[in-house]
């Protein structure tokens, strides 16, 4: 072999391994880039999880807390209604009362017309002669 084909030979494969080096490099380069972003996405969602987990938790706290107080405030309005209605219902009984009463009075009272009436009224007259 000559000194050009040598040379030419050595060139190809400097060429051949200078290309595929950089083409390593290259994609390791990348490869390590890629690392890094997924590990910063990661790191991301984890934090976000992390925040969503708590402001989940404060909000069922609260909703407990507001399932307390709803229930006790049903609670005092059903006692407020039960009294209520108590109240009503002895306001009804007495209303009724007054008006049995007042029904008594106004049929003794029709009572004491029709006997007047019939006392005006008199005897039936008979309008027929005797003969």
């Amino acid at each position: 072999m000559s000194v050009e084909t040598i040379t030419i030979v050595l060139s190809a494969i400097g060429t051949v391994v200078t290309l595929g080096g950089s083409t390593f490099v290259g994609m390791a380069w990348m490869v390590r880039r890629m690392d890094t972003i997924a590990e910063r996405a990661d790191t991301s969602l984890n934090v976000t999880r992390t925040e969503l987990k708590s402001d989940i938790a404060d909000v069922r706290a609260e909703l407990t807390e507001v399932k307390r107080e709803l229930k006790s405030d049903i609670l005092e309005l059903r006692t407020e209604l039960k009294g209520d209605i108590a109240d009503g219902r002895k306001e009804l009984k007495s209303d009724i009362a007054d008006v049995r009463t007042e029904l008594t009075e106004v049929r003794r009272e029709l009572g004491d017309v029709k006997v007047s009436v019939a006392r005006w009224e008199g005897p039936p007259r008979h309008l027929a002669m005797a003969r």
